[in-house]
């Protein structure tokens, strides 16, 4: 048994790019939105889910790309929308450190919800400032994540990502580079000088994949 402070307006999320007439890494999507379902014991209808999921998609122009956005409530209700994706970033994309820190045990940290106050608020800080992305550090001092991107490191040609436990959102495109072996990503405790030597910064997601980044100095 667990004991978790729960909105009962609560509600988890899956973001995910719709490109070349499907999903990108749906079965990474789906798995992770059924292990937080049964975390939070939210009923959860796969087989709607998906059914649902294909309505939306025969929407979208062929060729086209689009963001479909994904929301299941603590009654089992789902919200399926889709928009068009933000021109793509020139890189290195610029980011900064935020100045608030995290709880590596907040368990809403390791389930993409709508309990994300502090992340939405620190990136609409950031990005009033002119960067792209902000990234946290934990009560420890230790890298976790940016507000919507997972944060990897590249040093001597070996590249780095902390941990889950350090308080870090197990990533769709995250777990698409662990698992897959296309970039070989071990996990690795990080502190902010590990990222201010890093010989090259990125940071991910499912939706606009890998970017390059500069920390601002």
């Amino acid at each position: 048994m667990f004991t978790v402070i729960m909105d009962k307006d609560l509600k988890l999320i899956e973001t995910m790019l719709w490109e070349k007439g499907g999903i990108f890494l749906e079965g990474l999507h789906m798995e992770r939105l059924t292990k937080s379902a049964d975390y939070f014991a939210f009923p959860c209808d796969m087989d709607l889910i998906k059914r649902q999921l294909r309505q939306y998609e025969d929407e979208i122009p062929a060729g086209e790309r689009r963001k479909i956005r994904l929301l299941l409530s603590s009654s089992g209700n789902i919200e399926i929308s889709v928009s068009g994706l933000a021109p793509e970033p020139q890189e290195p994309v610029r980011i900064c450190f935020s100045e608030k820190t995290t709880d590596s045990n907040d368990t809403f940290l390791r389930h993409k919800t709508t309990s994300r106050r502090l992340y939405d608020s620190e990136l609409e800080l950031c990005r009033s400032r002119g960067f792209f992305e902000t990234v946290f550090m934990n009560e420890k001092a230790q890298v976790t994540e940016g507000a919507v991107t997972n944060v990897i490191i590249e040093k001597n040609g070996e590249f780095y990502t902390p941990p889950i436990e350090c308080g870090v959102l197990p990533g769709v495109y995250r777990e698409y580079l662990l698992r897959s072996g296309v970039l070989p990503v071990p996990e690795k405790i990080l502190s902010r000088e590990d990222l201010e030597k890093a010989d090259r910064i990125f940071i991910c997601n499912s939706v606009i994949k890998l970017l390059e980044a500069r920390l601002a100095g």
